[in-house]
Formats: structure tokens, C-alpha cells, sequence
């Protein structure tokens, strides 16, 4: 990561963007130096989760830059795609929702939406195990755009839902549609109790969807990015307050829980330091459970040659804390391997995925196909 904010093109002052990148650099570089100056204690597990989480949004956002995509217009989504992954196979996830997100933008032209983004004969050859970040992406461009032009939340709504339904593959809609949730909470709070109506309205899965978006975005909102040393993810806590009704709250608690497992998998350390802060409120329901379940799930089918979930399976919570190994092994050990089995069956199942649901109800699916 270093390395690529070495090789970040020239500031230009006059370009937004480039300001964008160089304070985004800027800050994963300070968080690394903290890191090697700083003694093992829980400080410097909170600065690991924020570096993780950083290196998640870096790549994500400057996508762009990170792959030299300015200097290569007439590149195709799948020749990116494969330019991405050059960075091996943890990072190119990141950097393949940010392809989704950058591509989308591409062609959102003067207030025109896209048509057909990721369903047209254009993109047939893509790789499988692209499309849920792809969609995600998408998702999360189609809600930023519609946000900006359509501030009224029924039509917000109607509009938005059309454009995930002209623009994704079917088995993949719901990773667009959640996306909604985390640009709301990022960039139009006061529209949350609207939009909570309208897609409950709806159906209860819209209404799931987008809660769990909220979730995710909690995780990744400015104010929870800085590492805090005595409490540290105060955002869970957000997630059991803001929504008024049950669905809200699993779907928020959930999709926090998914944003925290996939940026912080390769160090557990950082998930068994949440679990001993929260491990009253997490003893209340399965909603952590079911978020890390359905992350590794969906990572086992985005990065199918990554040994992270296997490695997050096999650790030895006892060499850190051994007053953890309950709490370790009812909300991680257990659906880890629940996700490990349920590798394979997971293309199925991906719209279910984006949504509280006991992992229980999820395998019982499986089995009964």
C-alpha cells in the first residue's frame, strides 16, 4: 500500500480528485508510521482496524489511480478487471467495487442513467468471481447519483429500484439494492426514516436490503474511522439505537458485522477485541453471527484463491485471551464453518446474502435445492 501511494501522479491543486487521493494517501501513510511506533496494547489493535479499513476505502475510491485507468480510456470493464488482479487476490476485491463504482460513473452521463450495465452481451466474458463486487459498486454509484437528483424519498425510491433492475443480473440485485443504505447514512441521514418507509412499503426484504446498507455505512461513516482507544467501534451501538423496529436493528447490527469481518479478516485479533467490548449487546441475538457468516460466504465466492477465511477459521483465540473462547466460538468459530460448508452453493443464494436471515435458514435452503 506504500508503494502505491508512491507511485500516486503528480498533485494537481485545480483537481478535485487528485485532492481526494492525496488525502486519502496521506492518511493511510500517517496510520502505517503510527502503527510502527506504537507498542502492542488495544491502541494499537484500534490502529490496525483503522489502517484495514483505509486500505479497503483507498482502493476502493482511487481505484483510478491505483490501476493508471486515466491514461487507458478505451479500456473494457474485463480488461480492468484483470488489471486488478495484478494486486492479488485481497486487495483486487476492493479494487473490483471500486470498478463497479468507477464504471458506473462512466457512463452516468449530464443527469443520463445507464441501461443494462452488468446484463448486456458487453460484459458476458466477466469473471465470476467479480460480480458481487461489481454490483456493489454499481449499486453504490446508481444511489449516489439518484441522491443527488431525485430528493424526493418515494420517488428516490421507485427510481432507484428501476435503475438496479435495468442495470444488474438478477441473482446479484440485492448488492445493488443494499448499496442504498450505505450512501443514505453517509451522505443523506435526514432521508433514512423516509426511505425506511417507502421500501417498507414495498416488501420487507427492500426494507431489509436497505437496513443493512445502513449497517455497513455506520461501519465506514468519516466519525468511526479514527482509531478510539477506550471504546473502541462505537458504531455497533448505533446500529441497535437508530432503527425504530426489530427489522432495522438485525439488518443494521448484521451488515456492520459483515463490513468489520471483510476488512479486518486477516488479523482476528481486531474481531476478538470487538467481541469482548459488545459481548453484552451481541448476547441479545444472531445478528453479528449472521453478518460474519454471510461476509465470509460472499468473500469465499469474490476471492476464491485467498487462504484469509481459512486462516481466520484456524486461529487460536486461547493464545490471545483464553476467557474468549466462548464468546469465540458462538459468534465466529461456528458460522466460519458454516460458511466454509456452504462453499460451492453460495451463487444461489447471493441475493439472500444482502439480509438478515438465520445462517440456519440459509444452509436449510441449500440442502432442500
Amino acid at each position: 500500500m506504500a508503494d502505491l501511494i508512491r507511485n500516486l501522479f503528480p498533485l494537481n491543486p485545480f483537481d478535485p480528485s487528485s485532492m481526494v487521493r492525496a488525502f486519502w494517501g496521506a492518511m493511510l501513510q500517517s496510520i502505517e508510521i503510527l502503527q510502527s511506533v506504537t507498542p502492542e496494547s488495544n491502541a494499537l489493535i484500534a490502529i490496525k482496524e483503522c489502517r484495514n479499513k483505509l486500505q479497503a476505502f483507498y482502493l476502493f475510491q482511487c481505484v483510478d489511480s491505483v490501476l493508471d485507468l486515466v491514461s487507458r480510456p478505451n479500456l473494457t470493464l474485463s480488461q480492468m478487471i484483470g488489471m486488478a488482479a495484478t494486486l492479488g487476490p485481497f486487495f483486487s476485491v476492493w479494487a473490483t467495487e471500486g470498478l463497479g463504482h468507477y464504471y458506473t460513473r462512466l457512463h452516468t452521463r449530464d443527469g443520463q442513467f445507464p441501461q443494462r450495465l452488468l446484463c448486456s452481451a458487453d460484459v458476458t466474458d466477466l469473471p465470476p468471481r467479480s460480480l458481487v463486487p461489481l454490483h456493489t459498486g454499481m449499486g453504490l454509484a446508481l444511489a449516489e447519483s439518484a441522491l443527488n437528483q431525485l430528493p424526493d424519498a418515494g420517488t428516490l425510491a421507485d427510481r432507484f429500484l428501476e435503475l438496479c433492475r435495468l442495470n444488474a443480473l438478477p441473482e446479484y440485485l440485492s448488492c445493488a439494492i443494499e448499496a442504498m443504505g450505505l450512501v443514505a447514512r453517509n451522505l443523506r441521514p435526514d432521508l433514512i426514516a423516509q426511505l425506511d418507509q417507502e421500501f417498507g412499503r414495498r416488501n420487507e426484504e427492500l426494507q431489509a436490503y436497505f437496513w443493512h446498507g445502513v449497517g455497513r455505512g455506520i461501519y465506514f461513516m468519516l466519525v468511526n474511522f479514527l482509531p478510539c482507544w477506550s471504546a473502541p467501534w462505537p458504531g455497533y451501538e448505533m446500529c441497535t439505537q437508530e432503527p425504530a423496529h426489530s427489522l432495522g436493528r438485525l439488518n443494521a447490527a448484521s451488515g456492520f458485522a459483515w463490513a468489520l469481518t471483510l476488512v479486518n479478516m486477516r488479523e482476528p485479533e481486531i474481531v476478538a477485541a470487538f467481541l469482548k467490548r459488545h459481548q453484552a449487546r451481541l448476547a441479545n441475538d444472531d445478528a453479528f453471527a449472521n453478518g460474519l457468516f454471510s461476509a465470509l460466504v460472499i468473500w469465499l465466492e469474490s476471492a476464491p484463491h485467498d487462504s484469509s477465511v481459512p486462516a481466520f477459521c484456524a486461529y487460536n483465540i486461547e493464545q490471545l485471551d483464553p476467557s474468549l473462547l466462548p464468546l469465540w466460538d458462538r459468534y465466529v468459530r461456528q458460522p466460519a464453518q458454516e460458511a466454509l460448508r456452504f462453499r460451492g452453493r453460495s451463487s444461489k443464494a447471493i441475493n439472500d446474502l444482502f439480509r438478515y436471515q438465520p445462517a440456519a435458514c440459509l444452509l436449510r435452503q441449500q440442502n432442500n435445492d
